[in-house]
């Protein structure tokens, strides 16, 4: 049996967003950065006042809950992909960039700083990771495209809907771009698992 290894790493928050690549979609994404956000995440749901909450945390010395990750290596690069914690560290970005709130340089300093523990899982399957994503996600609904998701490396139907919607060279890609739009727009903005699903349900 495989083993899966577990280490907890320190960063402040303007280390970590240092290393953070931002969401698909948005004019600071960085494709080359360490931590992306996990392709099953949801996109940022998080209300005004749940951002500014935090921010009052953050400078009030409360703690927070780690930022949750899975790791592999790409193209003979590590990778860490945010399974929970997405909406956290989307706003600790947000609140460097003074877009939820207008920070004196004290308080942005004391963001800057604020420690923050990113737990780094290795070793998983793709079985391994939807059980994980199931149990840190107890309290929220997840929708059959998120589930979908999940499966597009151990799932033939699942693994086509995914080729169909990402593929440049899928078969009659002009096609289907004329009568479906162009499908990758779909992925680029957060709209993936809804659109997957439809896929599925269209292949199956």
């Amino acid at each position: 049996m495989h083993r899966i290894s577990t280490e907890n790493l320190q960063f402040s928050i303007g280390q970590l967003d240092a290393q953070f690549s931002g969401r698909r979609g948005t004019d600071d994404y960085n494709a080359d950065a360490l931590i992306h956000i996990h392709r099953r995440n949801r996109a940022f749901v998080w209300s005004s006042k749940m951002q500014e909450d935090l921010l009052d945390t953050i400078l009030k010395g409360y703690p927070t809950p780690p930022i949750i990750c899975s790791t592999h290596i790409e193209n003979g690069k590590e990778i860490r992909k945010v399974m929970d914690g997405g909406n956290r560290i989307t706003t600790f970005r947000r609140i460097l960039q003074g877009k939820v709130k207008a920070l004196s340089d004290e308080d942005k300093l004391r963001v800057q700083l604020y420690p923050i523990t990113l737990t780094i899982m290795r070793n998983l399957t793709s079985a391994d990771q939807r059980i994980m994503f199931r149990r840190l996600n107890k309290s929220v609904k997840v929708n059959d495209g998120q589930l979908y998701a999940m499966s597009t490396d151990d799932s033939p139907l699942v693994m086509e809907a995914d080729d169909f919607l990402q593929s440049v060279n899928y078969p009659h890609r002009e096609r289907i771009n004329k009568h479906f739009s162009n499908t990758g727009d779909l992925v680029e903005k957060n709209t993936y698992p809804k659109a997957l699903a439809n896929v599925v349900a269209l292949l199956s």
